[in-house]
């Protein structure tokens, strides 16, 4: 209890605050889990709903906002399916059909509560969560067990035939009130998959089978009837109130239907959700890692330590039978902790685990465990801190884990790559934040275990800050090649193969990504940590020394734990910002000869400014590479107002040095950095602006394109703007509720001007202006203007971007309106025009979209055809009509390449698109859409952008046809350059954004050429959508063909089976007519008739026998007698066994026809009185019945034989 005196308010945040880290905890468990766990890498629907219970279930949080935002990593959601699908934890493959939650009218006068699940007769019912029965309707139900539920005869059978048909009610624990579900209409008494039925009491498993979708008691159509309910009710499930299943009446939206019914599809998540958290750990994590439960903290998990280490040699189950004996173990030298270790490994001393080896480590330390059996493996473990103790298993499914481009194409290489080799930890490092990382380890082989190693996987598994406390588990990448190939790990080997370099990294704990063996970026980060960490110099590249180091580094002591790069330092600027010339002496210099500098200095900024060489223009860095030992920079250079895309390679030899080795005179030269207080760099101090004072800012003076000849504007002209009512009501207002201010240029101003009245005055127009020197321009308005924090008439926008434009009302002046800057009006506004709609983006577009000349290409299945003027389709699908050969009319056009659906353009007034006589015509009414002008920068960077707003009419499809969209794209095009035109700009740095009036957008462009069109930034989400559904579709029918295919040669299969095991039949059946035969005929007619075959044996027989070996002497009525022993496997069982192991005789073919023949051998003991008769080659044998036995392994048969 809380002191009287606690403040209610503390306690009630802290209460706040534990259920918002509770449900941040329950998200990150799940994040985690979607993009690590090995079910998601194989099913992209149990992804989907891992994603969806984040972003539902606990929408406040971080990662549901990123899930919302499309933010996630690595995450192609294109490839998830469209909808969770949360009925099918109930009915796997159904769909939901028939009543749903909540709807009125059904069956009368009534609200149906839960859902109907249908999908067909005789699908599987499971249980979405575990649960305990406490209701069966069935007409096998006992009197016992009615009687247990206080349920009488008749009223079951009322149930049965009128309400529930066969059904079961599960109570489910966790939440209070309990929660019930009910399942009705089963086709038989609910029974699970052996055949067991349910009785009230029995424990139900999550996903254990209920019973069969049906069409019992008061159903329509085959389907099963569930509910989520907070009530068990009358007879177990009648609700107490309204005395049915159905309420009376419209209650959908009473407090007491969402009080007594949970919304169906919200139960099935949360249930999914509880599920998946029990199961998570004994599941399938990359590898399914088997975790013990976690404990509160982890001082009460820091109990394992050095002592459970065994220290002894333990043979296999030494302690005989008394295996549970620990004073058995404890008499062969084992502690108390090394016991209590074994037992939370494997609990099971017949091949039993002792400890062999800890380290400490942190909070989480790292064990191996031996296992001691008929073979001895090792067993990685990670334990204390929060995870208790965690045992990491082999990644289950190497393809569906290690998705990256160079894993693919090393498991395309070996197909039949496995890791059976064994897992291990390779290496821990503490990162920045005190995250701990384990790197896992391995290995994988060609085929088997005996066969060829051919390298190993690495993943990362990480634990603290970082991942919210929970171990998260992730694939890095393959490491494959021939083994042959592999030579031992050196420094000159990593020196001078990338991909050694980035396996080297990886094993280590440093993610240099995928072992492609083209080291960017991301492999020089690694990098440069790796060297920070192991007290070497940062400079990204793998000189001799790291190298040597990083062959000898044994992945468990970083020497210079903790060490941090060096602030402005990273893989993409590895050296620190400063001069540096070719002699230290010119440091001492004011500056350097103009006709050398170019040669002689560099200057190295932050980006984007980057690396200059000499005094002039610049290189902004947009990539580093690791090429031959030497950093590859990749960027673009400017120079005057020319711009190009560059290269220029760098020695780094230490954050403060590099050779150039591309210099224009072709010898390398080395460049070293000038200390800050040096002269030379003094000069230059306006370039640092960390160091220097500040400085007005250098931008060039806008290039007045607009017209500078603009006369003063009117007293008629002003009055028409000012006197409209909105806009003198809306002066007055700013008058009244902003006090004058005098600034120079206008005593009288009011403002500034928020941008709520900027939209209402201004929105749509054109101002004309005069600057401080009187000259006169104009200026669009723009959106940008309009919702800025300030206001900038100024056409550079660089400028505005240093000052803090306003916009004020003046009172006292001829100009209503004055843009002021730092207490002075830099513009006046001396009137407001409305815009004119630019032509060109009025009136109609109208086109073919091929030329008269364009092929034709043939409608599929039928005798017509249409003009196409694409290369890429081989056929059309078109349902529309086809007049006189010729497609024609509205429809939707399917492209096909071979079978695949490659694009699809619907065809209609909606979509204005028509299709007349085969020919694609498009019709744009250009007044339909609104064009705005977003953004207008006419300085430096010329950016432009440009809205256009579509009618509210347009369907989000209407944006899958891309010459739409290209034509809407130029014409926007066009109005930036009309409106906003920039020198020697061009088309470049033009962003065009078609949006609805809300906001929602549809197709997002930019363009950086200067002469033409190439959108380098493009999204079109209408299209987007349509190419993911046409892939879901390819893979969908690719997926039947292969059933179809798989399920054709399984008929081949099962006829050959058919044919042969007929054949069998059919010699056993000879042999048992006439006698005479084989083993094989022997051994299948013993199979088919035993008894027969015994008096047939008794009768004689002849067989066809090889030649004798292994010959013994044995006494047969007294005499000598020379025995020969013949063996053979039942024929039908190796028949059953050689079509098992091919891959499409499936399990219904071996369920259907095999006889699950008794694997059993025939052995025969032929006993010869005379040595002559013995066969010295195969030939036929005459032979009576001695003895006979038979039973489940083996009939032993002896013959007197001559």
């Amino acid at each position: 209890m809380f002191p009287a005196r606690f403040p209610f308010l503390l306690v009630l945040s802290l209460l706040v605050a534990t259920a918002a880290a509770r449900a941040q905890e329950a998200a990150n468990l799940l994040f985690v889990d979607a993009m690590t766990d090995a079910r998601t890498a194989g099913d992209p629907l149990h992804l989907r709903r891992l994603l969806d219970a984040v972003a539902e279930g606990f929408p406040d949080t971080a990662q549901a906002r990123a899930i919302a935002a499309d933010r996630v990593p690595g995450l192609d959601r294109s490839a998830l399916p469209a909808d969770p699908a949360w009925h099918q934890l109930v009915v796997p493959g159904g769909t939901i059909g028939g009543f749903t939650h909540g709807q009125f009218p059904s069956l009368g006068d009534r609200t149906h509560p839960g859902i109907d699940i249908g999908g067909g007769c005789g699908l599987p019912i499971v249980a979405p969560r575990g649960g305990t029965v406490v209701r069966v309707v069935s007409g096998d139900v006992t009197d016992s067990e009615l009687a247990e539920m206080g349920i009488t005869r008749d009223r079951n059978t009322r149930d049965l035939e009128e309400n529930t048909g066969n059904a079961v009610v599960l109570r489910h624990p966790g939440a209070t009130p309990q929660v019930h579900t009910i399942y009705l209409h089963m086709a038989e008494t609910p029974a699970d998959e052996a055949g067991r039925r349910w009785a009230p009491g029995d424990a139900v498993p999550a996903g254990a089978r209920l019973g069969l979708v049906g069409e019992t008691g008061k159903a329509y159509g085959c389907h099963v009837h569930f509910e989520a309910r907070r009530f068990e009710g009358t007879h177990k499930y009648l609700h107490p109130t309204f005395g049915n299943i159905y309420p009376t009446g419209d209650v959908s939206g009473s407090d007491s239907f969402a009080q007594d019914w949970i919304i169906p599809t919200t139960w099935l998540r949360e249930a999914f959700v509880a599920t998946h958290l029990e199961q998570r750990d004994a599941a399938s994590k990359p590898p399914a890692e088997q975790t013990a439960p976690l404990a509160k903290d982890s001082e009460e998990t820091s109990g394992w330590g050095p002592g459970l280490v065994a220290g002894v040699e333990m043979g296999y189950n030494p302690c005989g039978a008394n295996k549970d004996d620990d004073a058995c173990l404890r008499g062969l030298g084992l502690s108390d902790e090394a016991i209590d270790f074994s037992h939370a490994m494997d609990g099971d001393y017949s091949g039993f685990t002792i400890g062999a080896s800890f380290q400490e480590l942190g909070p989480v330390d790292f064990a191996v465990a031996q296992f001691v059996g008929n073979t001895t493996y090792y067993l990685p473990v990670l334990l204390n801190g929060p995870l208790g103790l965690h045992r990491l298993a082999m990644t289950r499914d190497l393809a569906a884990t290690f998705r990256d481009d160079a894993s693919r194409k090393m498991l395309a290489r070996y197909p039949r790559a496995t890791n059976v080799g064994g897992v291990s930890v390779r290496a821990h490092r503490l990162l920045a934040d005190g995250t701990q990382r384990f790197v896992i380890q391995e290995t994988v082989h060609d085929g088997c275990r005996a066969c060829p190693i051919l390298g190993s996987a690495f993943s990362f598994a990480d634990i603290g800050p970082a991942t919210g406390g929970v171990l998260a588990r992730r694939p890095i990448g393959l490491a494959l090649g021939d083994p042959d190939e592999k030579p031992d790990l050196t420094a000159a080997l990593v020196r001078a193969q990338p991909d050694v370099l980035q396996v080297a990294l990886n094993a280590l704990g440093y993610d240099a990504g995928q072992m492609d063996g083209f080291p960017g970026p991301q492999t020089r980060g690694a990098l440069m940590d790796f060297q920070v960490e192991h007290c070497r110099v940062p400079t990204g590249q793998p000189d001799p020394a790291t190298a040597e180091t990083l062959v000898r580094a044994s992945g468990f002591d970083t020497p210079c734990a903790g060490a941090r790069l060096p602030d402005g330092i990273d893989a993409n600027s590895p050296l620190r910002t400063g001069i540096y010339v070719d002699d230290p002496g010119k440091c001492a210099l004011e500056s350097l000869p103009f006709d050398t500098v170019h040669q002689s200095q560099r200057i190295v900024r932050p980006e984007p400014a980057g690396i200059t060489f000499g005094q002039e223009g610049g290189c902004s860095t947009a990539r580093t590479d690791i090429r031959a030992g030497i950093t590859l920079y990749r960027g673009t250079c400017n120079e005057g107002n020319q711009t190009r895309e560059a290269r220029w390679r760098l020695d780094v030899l230490s954050n403060d040095s590099f050779i150039d080795l591309d210099m224009t005179d072709g010898a390398p030269r080395q460049f070293t950095r000038c200390a800050d207080d040096s002269l030379l760099r003094q000069s230059w101090a306006a370039w640092f602006p960390e160091s220097a004072a500040p400085a007005q800012l250098a931008v060039a003076q806008p290039a007045e394109v607009l017209p500078t000849a603009v006369p003063a504007a009117s007293a008629q002209m002003q009055a028409g703007w000012q006197a409209s009512p909105g806009v003198a009501q809306l002066l007055a207002e700013i008058r009244n509720t902003h006090p004058a201010q005098a600034f120079e240029g206008c005593e009288q101003a009011h403002g500034p001007i928020g941008p709520e009245q900027r939209q209402a005055l201004l929105a749509g127009t054109v101002l004309i202006l005069e600057d401080r020197n009187g000259a006169a321009s104009t200026r669009i308005v723009t959106n940008d203007l309009l919702a800025g924090d300030r206001f900038c008439l100024d056409g550079n926008r660089a400028r505005c971007a240093a000052n803090n434009y306003q916009l004020y009302h003046c009172a006292a002046g001829a100009a209503p309106l004055v843009n002021v800057r730092s207490s002075q009006v830099a513009y006046r506004v001396t009137d407001v025009q409305p815009q004119v709609r630019n032509p060109s983006i009025s009136g109609r577009i109208e086109s073919a979209v091929f030329g008269a000349a364009a092929p034709d290409l043939p409608v599929e299945g039928r005798n017509c055809t249409l003009n196409n003027g694409w290369a890429e389709p081989t056929a059309a699908r078109w349902a529309g009509r086809c007049e006189n050969g010729r497609a024609t009319g509205p429809g939707v056009l399917e492209w096909l390449k071979g079978p695949e659906v490659i694009w699809r353009t619907r065809i209609g007034p909606l979509w204005d698109m028509a299709l007349e006589d085969g020919r694609l015509r498009f019709d744009i009414d250009l007044d339909a859409f609104r064009f705005e002008m977003d953004s207008c920068d006419q300085g430096l960077s010329g950016y432009r952008g440009v809205g256009v707003i579509v009618p509210a009419d347009k369907p989000v499809t209407y944006f899958e046809n891309s010459w739409i969209v290209e034509e809407l794209l130029g014409r926007a095009v066009a109005l930036a350059q009309a409106d906003c035109p920039v020198p020697n700009k061009g088309v470049s740095n033009i962003a065009v954004s078609i949006r609805w009036a809300n906001g929602e957008s549809a197709v997002r462009a930019r363009n950086y050429e200067t002469d033409r069109l190439t959108w380098r930034e493009f999204k079109n989400t209408a299209v987007q959508t349509m190419q993911r559904d046409l892939m879901q579709a390819e893979r969908s029918r690719q997926q039947r063909e292969r059933e179809q295919a798989a399920r054709a040669r399984a008929e081949v299969l099962a006829a050959q089976f058919k044919t042969r095991r007929d054949a069998l039949e059919a010699a056993a059946r000879e042999f048992l007519a006439t006698g005479n035969g084989g083993m094989d005929e022997l051994a299948v007619a013993l199979e088919i008739d035993e008894i027969g075959t015994l008096g047939r044996l008794e009768d004689g027989v002849t067989l066809r026998l090889g030649a004798a070996e292994g010959i013994e002497t044995t006494t047969h009525d007294g005499s000598r007698h020379y025995r020969v022993a013949y063996d053979v496997a039942s024929p039908m069982a190796r028949l059953e066994q050689e079509f098992r192991s091919k891959q499409d005789f499936s399990w219904e073919n071996w369920m259907a026809m095999t006889q699950a023949a008794s694997p059993r051998r025939t052995r025969i003991a032929c006993l010869f009185a005379k040595v002559a008769q013995l066969p010295k080659e195969a030939r036929e044998i005459e032979g009576r019945l001695l003895t006979f036995a038979s039973d489940t392994r083996a009939v032993t048969i002896s013959l007197l034989c001559e």
